[in-house]
């Protein structure tokens, strides 16, 4: 209906509330919906039955002034919400039908909502500071106090927006200031959690170095935890592993900035390097809980509502983080939804337990700040190509014409899917060239899944069944006409996610292979771990497309034990079309 849902954000109602009166809204429910009623701006809200008998009121929670969670409606009918109380003034009420609504706290592990019978949560995050490329004046209390006094801790410069990703674990951040003779400290605020590693250096720099510098580190409380002065000849440099007794909580940390004795004025550059794999910035971050048994499948992902032509305006890129009934992270994520902006995770729960999501903001756009919606499911279910479970109710892919990619797939367990088999039919315009394939990628440990072509008539042209992240069929040397492409789960395994491709080179240009994008050792295509001598990767290209503006394709593997004679890693092409070299690299990306 028109109240919020997934994908949606519209508030039921705003009014002006007055004393001694109340307003009523009504929403219809069938049995076994839950709906969530939200207000600020009343202290008093109360849903009621079709008959007018009172079912349950609010209560109030750190945002809201009040909010009946996750109510499950008896039987179907109209019911209706009030809205009244000993405040006065504008006041807006939301419903959620089938989904939670953030309700703080639920900021950390030891807080999260549970969100357990819902399809989501509707919520709101914001980032925290943005980056800094110097210091600003004033950031500290203008005394000398041989330490950190609240004064100065409440006067830092926010430096946790600048800590930017660098790869795998590795954030750093910049600036430049200038300290002034006599009582000039200047004090910044970062965060940490037990385990992390920040190295941070202050160096002089044009056009008036400072002269000796001094860097002292102090946790939340004021307790200095870290002190270095002469590092570098006269500069200082600060490596400090947190989790001691004095650092041993995940929050917020402050570094002081000053010169010897106080004694030197100048120009200074820190340069800090945070080594976490899981970062915090300030702001407000919200945590959901559910129930998972062992072997369900799990699907996260946000959407980000409105943001459209007459919406209000949501500029949210979140970030999600998924962890086990063990407090351990099983699995994070920021872009990897179609749309490039929102964030899907998809799991499969190795044991039984309370799984638990974090949402935040993007650590590629730390302010940002917006609605989202969470959704999340234990099964998998249908995508949009069903019922298409034989090859006569095949999904129509029409003719494609170069690079053709279908995503959302899913092979899934709803009672309908019970052959694990989806179908898809195209026409094929003209002979098979090379490059010309059809091939789906999916995560294999989420559920093995294999490929087959057949004719028009229904006979069997090829297949394709690895143990990869990926299947692939050529139709290279293939006569015109229509084909169909059958994907199964080996042994009736089901899949949360893959995507289709089927790519037409023209025979002109040279195609991307299957590997793509690999162009560097950040986006190398994992072969996974190798054992024996017959792995072969064939159908490899350099391409001249213009995503391949550097000519290099990179691969990752594993071995699984020290190498011996014979062991190697060999390509095999035709000179005389094209020169192509090697090189191997160990895991530090050494030569």
């Amino acid at each position: 209906n028109e109240f919020v849902g997934s994908g949606l954000s519209t508030r039921m109602g705003v009014g002006v509330l007055e004393p001694a009166t109340a307003d009523y809204y009504s929403v219809t429910l069938t049995a076994g919906e839950s709906v969530t009623i939200a207000a600020v701006g009343s202290d008093e809200v109360a849903l009621y039955d079709p008959m007018g008998v009172a079912l349950a009121v609010g209560v109030p929670a750190e945002n809201l002034d009040a909010v009946i969670d996750q109510f499950i409606a008896p039987t179907d009918g109209t019911y209706y919400a009030s809205v009244a109380g000993t405040m006065t003034g504008d006041y807006s009420l939301t419903v959620v039908k089938n989904a939670a609504f953030d309700t703080e706290p639920n900021d950390d592990l030891g807080t999260a909502q549970d969100i357990g019978g819902t399809e989501g949560a509707l919520g709101w995050v914001s980032g925290g500071a943005g980056p800094i490329s110097t210091e600003t004046e004033p950031n500290d209390d203008g005394i000398v106090n041989n330490g950190m006094s609240p004064d100065d801790k409440a006067l830092a410069n926010d430096w946790s927006g600048s800590f930017l990703p660098t790869g795998g674990d590795q954030y750093e951040a910049y600036l430049t200031g200038a300290l002034q003779p006599d009582a000039d400290e200047d004090f910044f605020r970062l965060f940490a959690s037990p385990g992390d590693r920040l190295v941070v250096a202050m160096n002089g720099i044009d056009p008036a170095p400072i002269g000796d510098t001094v860097l002292e580190l102090y946790n939340n409380s004021g307790i200095l935890i870290a002190y270095n002065d002469d590092y570098n000849g006269l500069y200082s440099l600060i490596d400090f592993t947190f989790g001691g007794p004095d650092s041993d909580y995940a929050g917020d940390f402050y570094l002081m900035a000053r010169s010897y004795a106080h004694g030197y004025s100048g120009d200074y550059e820190l340069h800090a390097t945070l080594e976490t794999p899981t970062p915090i910035f300030a702001g407000d971050e919200d945590w959901f809980t559910f129930a998972v048994n062992e072997g369900d499948p799990i699907t996260i992902k946000t959407t980000t509502p409105a943001g459209g032509a007459s919406e209000f305006v949501n500029l949210l890129d979140p970030y999600i983080e998924l962890y086990d009934p063990n407090g351990v992270l099983v699995a994070s994520d920021d872009n990897s939804a179609a749309d490039g902006r929102n964030a899907v995770i998809h799991q499969r729960a190795v044991v039984p337990g309370y799984y638990t999501v974090r949402v935040t903001t993007s650590p590629l756009a730390p302010e940002s700040v917006g609605e989202y919606f969470l959704a999340r499911s234990t099964g998998i279910p249908e995508d949009w190509a069903e019922q298409n479970d034989s090859f006569v109710d095949a999904f129509d892919l029409g003719t494609p014409e170069g690079t053709n990619e279908y995503v959302g797939l899913t092979m899934d367990d709803s009672a309908n899917e019970a052959v694990k088999e989806d179908w898809f039919k195209f026409w094929l315009p003209r002979q098979g060239m090379p490059g010309d394939e059809v091939r789906i990628d999916f995560t294999h440990a989420l559920g093995d899944l294999d490929m087959a072509l057949y004719d028009a008539i229904g006979t069997r042209v090829s297949g394709s069944t690895s143990v990869l992240d990926f299947e692939a069929i050529s139709l290279q040397g293939l006569s015109a006409g229509w084909y169909y492409v059958n994907v199964y789960g080996y042994h009736g395994a089901t899949n949360p996610d893959y995507r289709m491709k089927i790519r037409l080179s023209g025979g002109g240009p040279i195609p991307e292979d299957w590997a793509e994008e690999n162009d560097s050792a950040d986006e190398a295509y994992d072969l996974r771990q190798l054992e024996g001598h017959g792995n072969v990767f064939s159908g490899l290209t350099m391409d001249d497309s213009l995503d391949e503006a550097v000519k290099e394709d990179w691969f990752v593997f594993e071995t699984v034990g020290q190498g011996v004679s014979g062991d190697q890693a060999r390509i095999d092409f035709r000179h005389a079309l094209g020169d192509l070299d090697m090189a191997l690299y160990d895991a530090s990306q050494a030569l």
